[in-house]
């Protein structure tokens, strides 16, 4: 972010002088430092307002200001975007199948793993339900078919399971953004942790980043307050050591991080079988993998980059790759990007220490206020969000490992009100894999019923077919819960 012109003399007072005219005394050391930071960046125009502002407007602009790090943003204007070309990658070749050979192998390192305690389950949940036309965090949407359980229950249950089978509850670390931090907290406290000991759930929040005009100039969303929005999900790395999840982490032994989000409603969390084939390969950054449904599909694909494994967004991989086949007919970057994977704590770590994280930018409508504080509301793209990725720590594993799983099994995601990833997709998948498990079993089900089975109820199909009574039948619509 090269410098801009700062707004003439007459407009903007500097230190000395506010502090003998406008500002309060309490704020005279918090300005004269924000002042000499945004005059090292050549970003002063966002205090052109400041002789108009009360105190507290001052201290609120000053708080925006004090969140962020200049010389952070100056780095990521100037390298945003320029990670490597999407068009230098290649397919990625070593791929884990499922079911494997060392499957018997691995899920029992990844049981002991569990019965030690060394797992831990982190869930990204920074969204809103607004695309889904639910005012609140989307994992309070209600989605069970039948139940009505909410996407926060769910992904809750079944870590109580999985700490019924092996002994000690995966800790639940649920990352928020500024948007539903406090609802979140305030669900949680109200349904008692979704079961889960209070003492093994810590929710905290991602960063935030400025959003910035065509020249790499803050905006004011007021006077008294800056353009802010969360980071992305890469800013988890840092939010983790900052809000101290790494250090609960090693306080219970937990050196495995289970990564998973939380719109999706077939996500399984802490998988002994994923969790053993990673500490088997003694991976650092291991992944999950689905088969892309078609070539225009929102999911990122699997790569290689360099020799390094790595992950190209959907928006980001030219057509001409997107769409290519082999001579089979299939899609030559076939491997898509479910978002579940399997860290070593000491990798995750050292990417809350890296200064050279990749930024991406969002052109995108951006409502402001101008010079004079009047709003601005865009009908074109007008300046640029800026976010991180998690899987960008992709190509800095030591070693890392690609599975690929039944996309059926574990893939619901939840991202639009109507059509694909819909409510009605996601609950229609859920009856699926459960009607399946329920047939296996020897049940019977209804061609018009929907059947829901909860993790507590049964946490896989093998649980299912050691419970299920003799003869069941479902003629209606049917949950098995607790």
């Amino acid at each position: 972010m090269g410098p801009v012109a700062s707004p003439p003399p007459d407009e903007l007072l500097p230190p000395a002088a506010v502090a003998c005219t406008a500002a309060p005394e309490a704020l005279e050391q918090r300005y004269h430092e924000a002042y000499q930071r945004l005059a090292a960046h050549g970003q002063l125009q966002v205090l052109r307002g400041w002789d108009a502002l009360e105190p507290a407007g001052r201290s609120r602009l000053l708080a925006d200001l004090e969140s962020i790090d200049l010389d952070a943003v100056a780095r990521a204007w100037s390298a945003a975007g320029a990670h490597g070309s999407a068009e230098e990658v290649s397919p990625v070749r070593e791929v884990v199948d499922l079911p494997s050979a060392r499957d018997p192998q691995a899920r029992a390192e990844g049981e002991r793993a569990l019965r030690d305690g060394r797992v831990a389950a982190l869930l990204v949940a920074g969204g809103q339900g607004t695309r889904l036309g639910y005012d609140g965090p989307k994992g309070a949407y209600p989605l069970g078919p039948v139940s009505g359980r909410s996407l926060f229950a769910m992904h809750a249950e079944r870590l109580v399971a999985l700490g019924r089978r092996f002994g000690p509850t995966p800790p639940l670390y649920v990352m928020t953004s500024p948007d539903n931090d406090a609802a979140t907290r305030t669900l949680f406290a109200a349904h008692d942790s979704f079961g889960l000991p209070a003492d093994r759930v810590r929710i905290f929040a991602q960063g935030v980043l400025p959003a910035l005009d065509g020249e790499g100039r803050l905006l004011l969303a007021a006077p008294d307050r800056l353009v802010l929005a969360a980071n992305g999900n890469g800013g988890l790395f840092a939010a983790m050591e900052q809000q101290g999840v790494f250090a609960h982490m090693r306080q219970l032994g937990s050196d495995v991080i289970s990564y998973f989000h939380v719109d999706n409603a077939l996500a399984a969390s802490c998988d002994p079988r994923f969790i053993g084939h990673h500490l088997l390969a003694e991976s650092e950054f291991s992944c999950k993998s689905i088969r892309r449904s078609n070539p225009g599909e929102a999911v990122g694909c699997f790569a290689s980059r360099g020799g390094r494994l790595c992950i190209v967004e959907y928006t980001e991989i030219p057509r001409r790759l997107a769409n290519a086949r082999d001579d089979a007919g299939e899609l030559v970057f076939s491997h898509g990007n479910p978002g579940l994977f399997v860290w070593s704590r000491g990798f995750a770590e050292r990417q809350a220490a890296r200064r050279d994280f990749p930024v991406h930018r969002a052109h995108k409508r951006i409502a402001h206020v101008d010079s004079t504080g009047r709003p601005v509301s865009p009908t074109a793209p007008n300046g640029y969000k800026l976010e991180t990725f998690a899987l960008d720590a992709l190509p800095t594993a030591a070693r890392a490992i690609v599975v690929l799983c039944a996309r059926a099994q574990e893939f619901a995601p939840l991202k639009q009100a109507t059509g694909v990833d819909s409510p009605q997709s996601a609950r229609a998948l859920l009856c699926a894999l459960h009607r399946g498990w329920i047939e296996r079993a020897g049940g019977v089900v209804a061609a018009q019923a929907r059947v829901e089975i909860g993790p507590l109820y049964a946490l896989d199909a093998a649980e299912l077919a050691s419970r299920l009574p003799r003869g069941f039948r479902a003629e209606t619509d049917t949950y098995l819960g607790a």
